[in-house]
């Protein structure tokens, strides 16, 4: 008979074998029950628009697959939402449909406001790496090769991660891999592809060493994902300096640029909006590095009290045309709608996409980190093709 006195001891010890046990066993269940994406072939010419609209005589081939995707943050109070994928492919690109429930319209990114002469988040929280309010409804797409099913073996829980690091933002853990593999990250955004076709394309792999910033928790530090290129889809929009005073102070990285007719708050009227507080609705959330300069202290000077400016600029530069991830949203009813296409094989950080490639969702509502996710992922199968 077992000595019980032993393991109670050893509650620690116990606690990592109970553990392992329930994540080989989770791992083994996920293996067993991947549910297949079915990705038929369709004629190179008949192919569906990306526009953000479904109803393509295209997508009646597919066969549609729906995930419950949990843990989030809000979607109506209950953090979930299903999220319905379908995909077609003509052995050169591949077609992405997602379908899900989100029941308001997230399009704004803690804009920046000027009062008293000095910049100032929007109503931000004391978190700022952590928002669950002013920030652009996302979905990120992976992708994965890796055996390990559980979330791609990507996913690392809890505050102690190890030595050398800042500890979770989130509280929640790292992504990250420990085994050399790679995945591959796509991620929509409400405000950034607002004003561009292509989605920001991130890489999981090994967790990079913090720089000076994320080391004192002044940028957020995030373990494994970096963008494929160093040329990112977009870019906060401020930075903090020092001012006369010693006090830390808000400052915009780039300012729009003056009216033809040198009326400069004028052009930054139509930048941006804040609920409550008027403005063009329609106006983007986002500026594009073609409607910016670099901050001046001259031309912050001419800005009165009151003006917004949004907190994202976004790269119009071309992306490598041949490995872009290219989408486009829409919203109506309650539900977003998203297509998005990308060559088969890609660039050198991408999985390239075959029958045995895996899948996983995470929706965000609203929030910066707190997105839902589900563990078994979605396994591939094209028609005629690896």
């Amino acid at each position: 008979m077992p000595d019980r006195a032993k393991f109670r001891s050893r509650p620690v010890l116990v606690a990592v074998l109970v553990s392992v046990l329930c994540c080989a066993g989770l791992a083994g269940f996920a293996a067993i029950t991947v549910p297949v994406l079915e990705v038929p072939l369709i004629d190179p010419t008949n192919t569906p628009v990306i526009n953000g609209d479904t109803s393509d005589k295209a997508w009646s081939t597919a066969k549609p697959v729906t995930l419950m995707t949990a843990h989030g943050s809000d979607f109506g109070g209950s953090g979930e939402t299903e999220i319905t994928v379908r995909a077609l492919h003509d052995k050169r690109q591949i077609y992405f449909s997602f379908v899900w429930d989100d029941p308001t319209k997230s399009d704004e990114h803690i804009p920046l406001v000027k009062k008293d002469g000095i910049w100032h988040f929007a109503e931000i929280s004391q978190d700022a790496n952590d928002q669950n309010d002013q920030f652009d409804d996302r979905l990120a797409i992976m992708l994965a090769h890796s055996q390990a099913t559980l979330i791609g073996g990507a996913i690392h829980l809890g505050v102690a991660q190890f030595a050398g690091v800042p500890k979770p933002i989130s509280g929640r853990g790292f992504h990250y891999t420990s085994d050399g593999s790679l995945l591959d990250v796509w991620i929509w955004s409400g405000v950034a592809n607002a004003v561009s076709p292509y989605l920001q394309d991130d890489f999981i792999g090994a967790p990079e060493l913090p720089n000076a910033a994320q080391a004192k928790g002044v940028e957020r530090y995030a373990g494994g994902i970096a963008p494929d290129t160093p040329l990112a889809l977009s870019v906060p929009n401020f930075k903090m300096v020092q001012g006369t005073s010693g006090q830390e102070l808000l400052q915009p990285l780039r300012l729009p640029l003056p009216a033809p007719d040198g009326a400069f708050a004028a052009s930054l009227s139509q930048a941006a909006k804040l609920q409550g507080e008027g403005g063009d609705a329609s106006a983007p959330q986002a500026l594009t590095e073609d409607q910016t300069a670099p901050y001046s202290s001259v031309d912050d000077a001419l800005i009165p009290d009151g003006t917004i400016v949004p907190s994202v600029v976004v790269n119009t530069r071309s992306f490598d045309a041949g490995n872009g991830v290219k989408g486009v949203a829409k919203w109506a009813g309650g539900r977003w709608m998203l297509e998005i296409s990308r060559p088969l094989v890609s660039g050198v950080n991408d999985v390239s996409i075959n029958s045995g490639t895996l899948m996983w969702l995470a929706a965000f509502d609203h929030a910066q980190t707190r997105h839902t996710y589900h563990l078994r992922p979605l396994k591939l199968e094209l028609e005629n093709y690896g």
